[in-house]
Parts: C-alpha cells; structure tokens; sequence
C-alpha cells in the first residue's frame, strides 16, 4: 500500500466521520454519549506521558480485550500506512543497495577499461615525444657538428688570411727599406707609357665614332637613293604599263575594223568568222624595250664594298625585297 493510497483513504475516512456526525437524532444520542467518554487530545509528549495506559489506548485509537485488540479506522489506516512505509522503505533500500551494488561494478568496469584506454594513449604520446626527443637530440648533434666545423674553417681561414697580411705588410715593408727613395726609372717609363696608351685609346675612340657616324651617314644616304630610283622605276614602269595597254587597246579597234575592200553597198549582216578548234589563238607577247644607257646607275667600288658588307651583315632581307620590286 502506497503512502498516495493511504492518505486516499484517510481522506475518505474523515469525510464518512463527518457525513455521521451530522446524522439523525440516532447519531446525536451516539454524539452525546461519545461526549461524555470522550479524552481530551494531548498537545504534546508530556501531556500524552502523564495520561493513565487506558487513556493512552484511547487517544491512540486502540482497546485491548482479552485476546484480541480493537483498532479504530483512523488507527488501523495509520498502522497499515507506517507497515505500508516500512515495506516501501525495505524495498527502496534493496533497489538501492543493488543499483548502487551495478552502479558500482559499472563505474569499475568503466573506470578499467578508461584506464587501459588511456595507458595505451600514453604510451603512444610517450613514443612520439620519444622520438620527436631523439630527432631533435639528433638535430642538436648534427648543428653542433657543423657549427664546430664551420668555426674551425673559419679560424684556419683567418689564420691564413693573417698570415697572408703579414707576409705582405712584411714584404711591403723590406721592399721599402731596400729600395732607394723615390720612383726608379722603370716606373717612370711606365707610368708615361700608360699616360700615352690612355690619350691615344680616347683619340682612338673618338675617330671610331666619328668614322661610324659617317658611315652610319653615307649608308642612310645610299638606303635613300635606293628608295628614290625605285620609285622611279615604279613610276617608269606604271607609264609603260599604261602605254602598253593603250597600244593593245589600239591594237584591238584595228582588229575589229573591216578593210575597206569587203564593204559592200548594202547593209548586210555578216556574221563574225567562228574559231576551229585546231586554229591556234593569236597570243600578244609583250615587248621587252630596251632600257635607255642614261638610266644606268654608276657605282664606284667603295659603294659596292659597303653595300656587299651591308648585305652579308644585316639587310640581307631589305636588299631581297628592293630587287624583287626592282628586277630590271
């Protein structure tokens, strides 16, 4: 019987107590006569000890008989309900005992299993600090290593850098005390020999750009009379062209005019004389004119060197397309 239940039934034991005091003149008499056996209640423990062991029983709600005891329903629900609580509190302590009991052997397998778990996490981290630890051991001993190998070339080099200076502040100085005073006569016809071979390279230089500006000149000039007779001849040949066609235009108007012994007085059509096809077709050749001895250009030979050096040089390309725009 739950504590829940058992207030339930209190409740309804209180509210029947009420509903029969409140009853007909038959439950007013049973008031009355409870009235007149009726204890009062005790306030407190003290109250309740100083009572006689009936009036005990009958503030508890109990009356001893013979052999049996008498309970009243406020009594027997008060009873049953602290039975109803020990029983509740003997299971909740068996539940707690054996849930604390797994809890317990969980946490232990639990806590076991975290720990080898984490053995075996430390194990791993121990190994990689361990190696990380040797390489940079191994790193430390090889910089080491090199730094004493470095230092030790760079005090043999300044070992022999100083006594290289010394060698030479030392031969610099016997040269001085075992030579006369002032320059010998060598010195002085080298010195004057690099003062000359100076002046002379500066005079040289400057007749080479000299002769390179002049020549860089005569070529320009050379390039522009180029252009100029090839226009020239473009224009010549423009105007022959132009004379040609009109020749052939001539030519044709000839063609086509009848003679004068086939005309007839009447104004016959007659047809136009049709081509066999074993009849061969008139082709006009062109006429090669001769070209006029005051057109020739006349070179010198200096010219020609220039221009023979200026085409195995560089314009080879320049020189290709003037005589193909130029080939007569």
């Amino acid at each position: 019987m739950t504590p829940e239940f058992q207030r339930k039934q209190l409740r309804k034991t209180k509210v029947n107590a009420h509903k029969k005091s409140t009853g007909g003149s038959g439950s007013l008499k049973n008031a009355s006569n409870n009235n007149n056996h009726k204890v009062p209640r005790p306030e407190n423990r003290e109250d309740f000890l100083a009572l006689d062991f009936p009036s005990r029983c009958a503030v508890a709600g109990l009356q001893l008989g013979r052999t049996k005891v008498f309970l009243r329903r406020e009594a027997f629900d008060r009873i049953e309900a602290m039975r109803s609580e020990k029983f509740f509190m003997a299971a909740a302590t068996i539940q707690k005992v054996v849930r604390g009991r797994q809890i317990r052997l969980w946490y232990t397998d639990m806590r076991y299993a975290a720990i080898i778990v984490q053995c075996f996490l430390r194990i791993k981290i121990a190994e990689r600090r361990l190696s990380a630890e040797r390489v940079r051991r191994a790193a430390i001993i090889i910089q080491c290593s090199w730094r004493v190998f470095t230092s030790r070339q760079y005090f043999f080099e300044m070992q022999l850098a100083r006594r290289t200076a010394a060698m030479f502040i030392q031969r610099a100085w016997r040269d001085y005390k075992n030579t006369p005073v002032g320059p010998t006569d060598e010195e002085i016809e080298y010195s004057i020999i690099r003062v000359q071979s100076r002046w002379r390279g500066k005079q040289s230089r400057i007749q080479y750009q000299m002769y390179l500006a002049a020549r860089e000149q005569e070529e320009r000039e050379y390039f522009e009379r180029v252009e100029l007779e090839r226009q020239q001849q473009e224009e010549r040949a423009r105007e022959l062209e132009l004379e040609r066609q009109e020749q052939e235009a001539r030519e044709r108007e000839r063609e086509l005019e009848p003679p004068p012994s086939q005309l007839s007085p009447v104004n016959e059509h007659v047809p136009s004389p049709v081509p066999s096809p074993h009849q061969q077709p008139v082709v006009h050749e062109r006429q090669i004119t001769p070209m006029p001895e005051d057109q020739f250009v006349e070179y010198d030979s200096a010219q020609l060197e220039d221009l023979f050096h200026e085409i195995t040089e560089n314009n080879w390309a320049v020189v290709e397309n003037i005589l193909d725009k130029n080939p007569n």
